[in-house]
């Protein structure tokens, strides 16, 4: 206990609290933005129902996120745990790093078969997991992967999880709505193009009706004219033939 005592000492308070505030304006913003972006997704395309059934389908997202299991989420990810037989070092780091985090329990650690660098972190500070890509241990050695489980364990000790679940809450729910609306506009682009052709060609044939009968009546509207000495002129016209 001396030790964990000792690292969390370390920490400056004021820079720790301005840290958490930062997290949670960041948060609410999240939810502002996700919100409206809801509201006015829904009263686009269903009115005043579709925002009510958009804004509960959100508000059970965020209340269910944290929820999901970080197994759920590895298998998911296709990722595999990393027993500590299988890497003794990179166990025996992990928790050393999680105790001077001063963590309840040092993270599960998976393996994600990824040729990509990259590292994450799920759960909480009661129960969290670090995935580390196949492509990351590869790449880099013992004291870099000491430096990138430090990070992670940062996310982990500062509570940044939440706010980095709820963006990419946010980013899924953007994908699967454009995803829904390009499938929406594929299937109704023949009934876009179907009503575009028809109107088009109800236009043409007004057109040819209204030319067509402005000139069959230009001839009476000549002759219905009020000029004096027409009538006379007509009458002595045909008369001498």
């Amino acid at each position: 206990m001396k030790p964990q005592r000792r690292y969390e000492n370390r920490i400056d308070q004021t820079i720790w609290r301005h840290h958490a505030w930062l997290n949670r304006l960041q948060s609410v913003l999240l939810l502002a933005v996700m919100a409206g972006f809801l509201t006015l997704l829904g009263w686009i395309l269903w009115g005043a129902q579709g925002v009510a059934v958009l804004l509960t389908a959100g508000a059970i997202g965020v209340l269910f996120n944290p929820a999901v299991s970080f197994p759920l989420l590895m298998r998911f990810y296709g990722g595999s745990r990393i027993g500590r037989h299988q890497a003794p070092e990179l166990s025996t780091m992990l928790s050393r790093l999680a105790e001077r985090a001063g963590l309840q329990a040092a993270p599960d650690l998976y393996y994600i078969p990824s040729r990509v660098v990259n590292a994450f972190a799920v759960g909480g500070r009661g129960g969290s997991a670090i995935a580390v890509s196949d492509g990351l241990l590869r790449k880099l050695g013992l004291r870099e992967l000491a430096g990138a489980l430090a990070h992670q364990i940062s996310h982990i000790r500062s509570n940044d999880l939440w706010v980095l679940a709820l963006a990419d809450m946010f980013s899924r729910t953007t994908r699967l709505l454009s995803l829904i609306g390009q499938f929406l506009l594929f299937l109704n682009l023949p009934l876009i193009l179907f009503r575009s052709i028809r109107s088009y060609t109800r236009w043409s044939m007004r057109r040819a009706f209204i030319g067509r009968t402005v000139t069959y009546k230009r001839p009476s509207i000549g002759m219905n004219r009020n000029v004096p000495g027409s009538e006379k002129s007509f009458s002595t016209t045909y008369g001498r033939r």
